[in-house]
């Protein structure tokens, strides 16, 4: 068989070595791009650094030589730009969000580019001149691109082979070092396998089946029906942990408003959070559905599931039932997987009709929203809110609120918390006198979807344990009944799983779910034990942890 030219072209060994040299120096350059940016975002997962670079040298070696092989200089050059706008997206969107985009959502999810925009706290980090750390040795590879490129030729066969048939055992074969890297979650996926390959996970049904296997129900649970019924809002606060509610700056508290209504009402101080592969989302999946969130799967991303477990199809139909959220609904797949729990109508930013503050809409126009709703709402009914501003990292807030005393804290991160902590309390303050006045026999839960890392000078967030190997994290949750009742749980930490049941309780309509939840508004009746990643613990023992950790 006779070798094409373009494989057998004349060139001294001096030359070929001369060219692989400079290319495998471009290669280096861009492992350690890629291993580097990577690791920014998953180094929470556990997954070692070195097999993350491995893999890396395997598939760019790869991948850059088939596209070394193209005659023309532009091609590389396209190849670059795109996968620096690549990296670049899902970096900066993960250090403003603390979350990282699938591929199949960069082209969905609008207010991810959007907030590229505002990122200016981001763009600037020293950490982030990674992503152009091999333009160097691109402008020499590109100066004498024709030169090098006619070196690799010779090789570029038995070369391209080699590294794919090694990335392939690795990735394959070997499953990259035993493992299957779920046990991380999605760090871990994105750590182990790269984005590339964890969006086509995600995406395969043979995958969501497995997850939605691994679902645990609990037991039956058969809340009875009551001659009275109430109407029900439930209030979902971004970033509220259990720490900030009472937490005082120059003798003054940070929520004046919340932490009144605490001691006025029905106050559970530690509501177990879950917040796990499904990132904020995991809070409403695990209040609605009554089940703990999947380890290794986000449950916002499912396609063939149909949420069989959620409370809110236990309502009659008679119950307008409604969610509103200042986000785009595609964001966390919502505008599907909300409707698909049996809520009647999702209101996102769009819907709502709402200008964008920045990054979605303001709390205080969704309240101003929701309670115009509630005017005119001629049903019975259960509306649940997912507020937004407090969204990490927690400057979202200066587009509609400023606090001067908070000016004096050092620690950004910190300063910038207290004021949206604070702009979320003025706005509960108003939205919930006005919901109140509007219909006072109606029950309001008010709870956080998950607590936060925080370290300053005058605020240490301390609500969250670990038991086990298992993470604890610990919110408030307020209950406002209609008869004024007041009480404070001081023996007991509740679960997110206790929401469920709890609302069909308040609402009297009553119905059967399967769970490991209580009804809150019997405190001597709340079950003993409550599951975390599958396994049972007690919650007069995780109070007193709780209590002694402070």
């Amino acid at each position: 068989m006779r070798i094409p030219k373009i494989f057998r072209p004349k060139i001294s060994f001096r030359e070929i070595l001369r060219g692989e040299f400079l290319f495998l120096l471009f290669v280096v350059f861009s492992v350690i791009k890629l291993t580097g940016t990577q690791y920014i975002m998953t180094s929470t997962s556990g997954f070692p650094l070195w097999k993350m670079a491995l893999r890396n040298i395997f598939f760019l070696y790869f991948l850059w030589r088939i596209i070394f092989l193209s005659g023309k200089r532009i091609t590389p050059i396209l190849a670059y730009i795109l996968q620096t706008l690549f990296m670049t997206i899902l970096l900066l969107v993960y250090e403003y969000s603390g979350e990282i985009i699938l591929l199949s959502q960069l082209f969905t999810l609008k207010e991810g580019l959007t907030a590229i925009g505002y990122l200016s706290t981001v763009v600037f980090k020293p950490s982030n001149l990674i992503l152009i750390f091999d333009i160097p040795v691109l402008f020499l590879i590109l100066y004498q691109y024709h030169r090098i490129r006619k070196s690799l030729i010779p090789l570029f066969l038995p070369m391209a082979v080699l590294t794919g048939i090694g990335l392939y055992l690795l990735l394959v074969k070997l499953d990259y070092f035993k493992g299957t890297g779920t046990e991380w979650g999605i760090l871990g996926r994105q750590a182990k396998y790269g984005t590339i390959y964890t969006s086509l996970v995600l995406s395969d049904t043979s995958n969501q089946k497995d997850a939605v296997n691994s679902i645990v129900y609990g037991t039956e649970i058969t809340i009875p029906e009551k001659s009275i019924k109430h109407n029900v809002i439930t209030i979902q606060v971004e970033s509220l942990t259990a720490d900030i509610l009472f937490q005082e700056y120059k003798d003054s508290p940070v929520m004046p408003f919340l932490s009144s209504l605490a001691m006025e009402n029905i106050y559970y101080p530690y509501l177990t959070a879950q917040h796990k592969t499904g990132a904020s989302s995991d809070a409403e999946f695990s209040a609605i559905n009554g089940v703990e969130a999947i380890r290794g799967f986000p449950a916002c991303q499912f396609t063939i599931y149909d949420y069989p477990n959620s409370f809110i199809k236990r309502f009659p139909d008679k119950v307008n039932t409604l969610v509103f959220h200042a986000n785009t609904g595609s964001y966390f797949n919502r505008n599907f997987n909300l409707p698909a729990m049996g809520f009647d109508n999702f209101y996102d930013l769009f819907e709502m009709g709402l200008n964008e503050k920045k990054w979605g809409g303001s709390d205080g126009d969704l309240f101003s929203f929701v309670t115009k709703t509630l005017k005119e709402e001629k049903n019975p009914y259960y509306y649940h809110i997912i507020t937004m501003t407090s969204h990490g990292p927690f400057n979202l807030v200066y587009s509609v609120y400023s606090e001067d005393r908070f000016d004096d804290i050092p620690v950004k991160e910190e300063k910038d918390y207290f004021t949206s902590m604070s702009y979320v309390d003025t706005v509960l303050a108003k939205g919930i006198r006005e919901i109140r006045e509007i219909d006072p026999e109606a029950y309001i839960f008010i709870y956080g979807d998950h607590s936060i890392k925080l370290k300053g000078r005058y605020y240490e967030n301390k609500s969250y344990l670990f038991i086990d190997s298992r993470k604890f994290e610990f919110v408030p949750l307020i209950i406002v009944s209609p008869n004024s009742v007041s009480y404070k749980e001081t023996e007991k930490v509740v679960s997110i799983l206790d929401i469920g049941v709890s609302v069909l309780d308040a609402s009297g309509y009553g119905g059967t779910i399967k769970s490991f939840g209580s009804s809150l508004l019997e405190p001597e009746l709340i079950n003993s034990a409550f599951p975390n990643d599958g396994k049972l613990y007690d919650r007069n023992k995780i109070f007193s942890l709780i209590e002694n950790n402070k």
